[in-house]
Formats: structure tokens, sequence, C-alpha cells
């Protein structure tokens, strides 16, 4: 796959590419070979359907198990340096 596309657009391709084959997705994957299994095939391709391509980001490196959404985590942030004497650890933010 070429490189000068993104990690997402190479998922969109590879399922779009196995999707419009006469095979069966199991069968492509054998016999072609693909960079994600028949199980993340089934993940990228609900993704795709639910969210776009925009739902195939790699969330990793925004943390694991959020409880505050980006609106909520930016409005504690504004709070926080609005209020340079509160400290964090006298709020319950969870």
């Amino acid at each position: 796959m070429p490189t000068n596309y993104t990690r997402e657009e190479q998922i969109e391709l590879e399922v779009a590419r196995i999707e419009q084959s006469t095979l069966s997705a199991n069968e492509y994957i054998q016999r072609y070979g693909a960079s994600f299994s028949l199980i993340q095939f089934y993940r990228y391709r609900d993704k795709l359907s639910r969210e776009g391509i925009i739902g195939l980001r790699d969330k990793r490196k925004d943390g694991n198990h959020q409880k505050l959404n980006s609106v909520e985590m930016a409005a504690r942030s504004g709070f926080i340096r609005s209020k340079p004497n509160v400290r964090t650890s006298e709020h319950d933010w969870q």
C-alpha cells in the first residue's frame, strides 16, 4: 500500500477492496492477506459505517477510560486557569 496515504485512508481502501470482492471477507483475507485480521475487518467496517473515516482515528494517545469528553476537559482547564489559587485536589472531578 502506498505510504502517501494516512493510516485511516489505508484501512478505508483495504476495507473497500474486501467489500467489493466477490469473495467473502474470510476468503479474501486468506487468499490475498490484509494488514488486519477478519475480526478487525468487521470492526473497521462498522466504524466506517457509523462514524466515517474519523472513527478509524487512533485514540490511544487520548488516554484510556476518559470520564470527561473534550468539551468538559476544556471547561475544566479554563476553570483551573482562571483560579490559580485553587488546587485541583480540592474538587471532585470524577
